[in-house]
């Protein structure tokens, strides 16, 4: 059961709202998952009801933790409504990035949260790449910083994109 200011949230609670900010925890570890989730999903020009009260999460960590421990030692929260699409997800990410879901430690040392992505494109950072990847990537990135060449200019119809040759 989805909560939000610690009582339970229910569908006459939707209002205008588009969807939510959550946070999903689990009461046995600590371990939380920062995500976001529509009331409505669009198909076409049609909108309908999305599977938002039965929904757990996209996380397989943490969807195997919640079929293994049982769905009662987990609190699902709401921790913020939203009435467009593009807030849900700038709160989503917001929020991820404030609460640290990448990098934040328990006191025991093990990771707060489940997230492992921002957006797909802000990954934790293991320190487990070998040496060969690791003097790749220096190379890469010197190269790319030191370099004389001037940027290219690639026109789309939308925005100018800038690439190094």
């Amino acid at each position: 059961m989805w909560l939000y200011e610690g009582e339970p949230f229910t569908p006459d609670m939707i209002q205008d709202y588009y969807g939510f900010v959550y946070l999903i925890t689990n009461k046995l570890t600590g371990m939380s998952y920062v995500g976001r989730k529509y009331f409505y999903s669009k198909a076409g020009k049609n909108y309908k009801k999305s599977n938002w009260e039965k929904y757990k999460s996209s996380c397989k960590e943490l969807l195997d933790d919640i079929k293994k421990l049982g769905e009662e030692n987990f609190k699902f929260e709401i921790l913020s409504l939203h009435e467009m699409r593009g807030m849900v997800n700038y709160s989503e990410v917001k929020t991820q990035f404030l609460m640290d879901v990448l990098y934040a430690k328990m006191e025991n040392g093990d990771r707060q949260y489940y997230n492992k992505n921002i957006m797909s494109r802000f990954f934790i950072l293991s320190g487990k790449s070998s040496e060969s990847t690791k003097k790749k990537l220096r190379g890469s990135i010197n190269e790319n910083v030191t370099s004389s060449k001037k940027p290219r200019v690639a026109k789309t119809k939308k925005r100018t994109i800038r690439k190094l040759d």
